[in-house]
């Protein structure tokens, strides 16, 4: 049962706060990455069904939200990249 819980045999469930992030890091940023990315999901159609609703275009106001991913996902790659590089 402790397995499916994300706990090894040595792990406690009352262990303390900087063991368990040691140890279930990993899960953890995999965890606030899919909701980080479906709460953008949720914000796009929101802002979407808000124009529709002001008699608006919504392509002419998804231009600024398009500007931004594709700048912060290109520094998150440049990131990324410099880090696989830079620490092998």
């Amino acid at each position: 049962m402790r397995r499916e819980g994300g706990l090894s045999q040595d792990e406690d469930i009352f262990a303390p706060v900087s063991a368990a992030l040691r140890n279930r890091w990993k899960w953890l940023a995999i965890n606030l990455f899919t909701a980080f990315i479906a709460s953008r999901v949720i914000h796009g159609f929101r802002e979407s069904i808000t124009l529709l609703k002001l008699g608006r275009d919504p392509a002419f106001g998804s231009s600024m939200s398009i500007t931004a991913w594709t700048d912060s996902g290109g520094f998150f790659i440049f990131l990324a990249l410099a880090t696989v590089f830079l620490l092998r």
